[in-house]
């Protein structure tokens, strides 16, 4: 979260100071990897984002959907090393994900 919160606040500086952007999947990628909690306080605190669809939804569904994760693997046993393994893999070391509707339907899948 604090990572998130000040790579977001990075970006709001370059973006005043109009230098190169940090790029929107990694924003999310950060957020979506843990640090959603401290890239939501930043954007609002920032005023970051805060007119950008991906961000406002995007957001509160990457916490949603994180609360729903942790809630499985506090009562999956075993098998939480597989799903967190396969997770890892294929969702956040592939740059090529950025639709966060795409990945919060595949998390939905492994859990129902």
């Amino acid at each position: 979260n604090l990572v998130t919160f000040i790579v977001f606040a990075i970006d709001k500086a370059n973006a005043r100071a109009n230098r190169s952007r940090i790029r929107i999947v990694t924003l999310l990628g950060l957020s979506f990897a843990g640090g959603s909690v401290g890239g939501l306080i930043s954007m609002y605190l920032f005023r970051h984002k805060t007119q950008k669809d991906y961000f406002t939804v995007g957001m509160p569904l990457i916490i949603v959907m994180q609360v729903v994760v942790l809630f499985y693997v506090m009562n999956a046993g075993g098998s939480v090393v597989v799903v967190i393994g396969y997770f890892l893999q294929s969702v956040l070391l592939d740059p090529y994900i950025i639709d966060l509707f795409s990945a919060f339907a595949l998390i939905k899948s492994w859990i129902f």
